[in-house]
């Protein structure tokens, strides 16, 4: 099975860009709200360069799954406040 964004270095740079951006923001709190929205749309530019790529829902979803869990990881890191 070939995977599409393991194929294409210009979308793993991005996803893994967007990863750093957000384990810094996690991390670094006064830069959490910027660091969720580039995050969020470096993680939208380099999924919809994959579909357009011809990557598959699975494969996309997939991806994006490390960084819904990581801003859950944000929220349980905050008790639930200061979302």
């Amino acid at each position: 099975m070939d995977s599409v964004i393991l194929q294409s270095p210009s979308i793993l740079s991005l996803l893994i860009a967007a990863l750093a951006v957000s384990a810094v923001s996690i991390i670094w709190r006064p830069a959490a709200r910027a660091g969720t929205y580039i995050s969020l749309a470096l993680v939208s530019a380099g999924l919809a360069y994959a579909l357009v790529s011809g990557a598959s829902l699975a494969e996309c979803a997939a991806a994006s799954m490390v960084f819904l869990l990581l801003n859950f990881m944000r929220i349980i890191k905050n008790g639930g406040k200061n979302l």
